[in-house]
């Protein structure tokens, strides 16, 4: 039975040291890749720096194995080395903070000009110059769109495919719905999506700032956790202890419960991508 628990527990840490080299995702769908292990080698054959990161990673894991004695070190060690930078990393912006950011300022941009007199697709093209580096394509092909007099309404949408998120649905079905009244209110309406916006931006680098805050407790907390399982690993008593086999599964299962939390706490800490408003426009481009 020990031994049974014991190889469950190489099992665990050797699927520990391939997660290393699997990207962690923020929730959005992906494009089919490689397998996990294609991956892995191709990265390896690519990428000299993380080749040298794998070396050290692999010569600490077989010191710790010959100095403690405790042979799962030999994979614990180079899967925490290779993976907990990554997971200890800010999560990747999922909600699109500068993508929000750019949208606000745009919305707010074509609302002034309407203000201003200008007709709507007038408006929408001379915003081309002052939007913001994530929407200028998007922007620009909005403004070749109707100036090759395409229906004002598919080019919202075809803009709204490109720019994939909610908060741009929501500011092409007003100007949609505007262009088919025909009867103003567009303005006062995209007045009212940029303060929305700016709602939604403030909650967002409240969230970033809280985010931050946790990442530092939990460096902390390994780094402390880290030193103590140092000094513990020097005194023979304890080395001693995690040297046999149920030691070796006890440590695997401690290992496996921090990690475990941290990955939650990396959860927590994303912020979903809102769902669309809009289907994709069949044929359209992203």
């Amino acid at each position: 039975m020990t031994a049974l628990l014991l190889g469950l527990g190489l099992t665990c840490a050797v699927m520990a040291l391939l997660a290393a080299f699997i990207p962690l995702t923020d929730g959005r769908p992906k494009p089919k890749v490689a397998t996990p292990t294609g991956r892995l080698w191709t990265r390896l054959a690519n990428d000299a720096k993380l080749r040298r990161k794998v070396i050290v990673a692999v010569v600490l894991g077989v010191s710790a194995w010959v100095i403690t004695g405790v042979p799962i070190l030999a994979v614990l060690v180079p899967a925490a080395a290779m993976w907990l930078p990554s997971l200890m990393r800010k999560p990747v912006d999922s909600a699109n903070s500068g993508l929000l950011e750019d949208l606000e300022s745009w919305t707010r941009t074509v609302a002034g000009l309407l203000a201003t007199g200008e007709p709507l697709e007038r408006a929408m093209a001379r915003s081309v110059d002052s939007t913001g580096q994530t929407l200028k394509e998007p922007v620009s092909r909005l403004s070749a769109r109707l100036s090759a007099q395409q229906p004002l309404e598919r080019a919202m949408r075809l803009w709204a495919d490109e720019v994939d998120d909610s908060l741009a649905d929501m500011v092409a079905a007003t100007i949609i719905i505007g262009a088919r009244r025909r009867a103003g209110g567009v303005q006062a309406a995209l007045d009212g999506l940029g303060r929305t916006m700016t709602e939604r931006l403030e909650l967002r680098r409240q969230i970033d700032a809280e985010g931050t805050e946790s990442r530092t407790v939990a460096w902390f907390m390994t780094i402390f956790t880290t030193g103590l399982a140092v000094l513990g690993s020097m005194h023979p008593t304890i080395a001693s202890a995690y040297s046999t086999a149920s030691g070796q599964v006890l440590l695997v299962v401690l290992v496996a419960v921090y990690v475990g939390l941290l990955v939650v706490m990396r959860k927590l800490a994303t912020v979903p991508a809102d769902g669309r408003l809009f289907q994709p426009l069949s044929g359209s481009t992203r």
